[in-house]
C-alpha cells in the first residue's frame, strides 16, 4: 500500500461519518421539533393549587393538585413538580386534552442534546461499519491471493510431477 493511504482513508471516513452525524443530528431534530409541536397543540398550561404534601422521588416531587378548567369545573390530579411547594401555593402544570396532569414538553436545551446525541452515535456507528468493512475487504483480499498461490504452487508440482515421469 502506497505511504498515506492510510491518512487518506481516514480523513475520508471522518468526513463521511461527519456528514452523516449532521444528516442524522438535523433529522433527529426536526422530528423531535414536530413532536413538541403536536404536543403543544393538544396540551396547556393552567394554574393549579398544591392540595396536599409532597413525596419526594427522583427529578421532582409528586403532589395532588386542585385546577379549573375553562367551563370553569374543578379537575384534581397528582402531578410531579420540580421543586417543593406546601399545601395552598399555587402552581403551573401541563394537562392534557383528558384534562389530567401530564408531563412538561421537552425544552429546546433537551431537543438540542437529544438531537446532538443521536447524531454523534450515528457518525460513530458508520464509522466502526466502515472499519469493519475495510477489515472484511482485506481479510478478503488476503485469502484470494492465498489461494491464487496455492493455485500457483499446484500447478508448479503438477508440471514437476509431469517432467518427473
Amino acid at each position: 500500500m502506497p505511504s498515506g493511504w492510510w491518512d487518506k482513508t481516514f480523513v475520508a471516513i471522518a468526513a463521511f461519518s461527519f456528514v452523516v452525524s449532521c444528516a442524522v443530528g438535523f433529522t433527529a431534530y426536526r422530528a423531535l421539533s414536530r413532536d413538541v409541536d403536536t404536543y403543544l397543540a393538544s396540551h396547556r398550561q393552567v394554574t393549579a393549587e398544591v392540595l396536599d404534601d409532597h413525596r419526594g422521588v427522583p427529578k421532582g416531587f409528586i403532589v395532588k393538585v386542585a385546577w379549573f378548567d375553562e367551563r370553569g369545573m374543578r379537575h384534581s390530579g397528582t402531578a410531579r413538580l420540580p421543586s417543593a411547594q406546601a399545601p395552598g401555593e399555587r402552581t403551573r402544570i401541563w394537562v392534557g386534552p383528558d384534562d389530567k396532569p401530564a408531563p412538561p414538553p421537552l425544552g429546546t436545551p433537551e431537543i438540542l442534546a437529544g438531537s446532538s446525541i443521536i447524531g454523534l452515535m450515528a457518525g460513530g456507528v458508520s464509522s466502526v461499519i466502515i472499519l469493519l468493512l475495510q477489515a472484511a475487504r482485506g481479510v478478503w483480499i488476503a485469502r484470494r491471493a492465498m489461494a491464487r498461490w496455492d493455485q500457483e504452487w499446484r500447478r508448479y508440482a503438477d508440471v514437476e510431477g509431469d517432467s518427473q515421469r
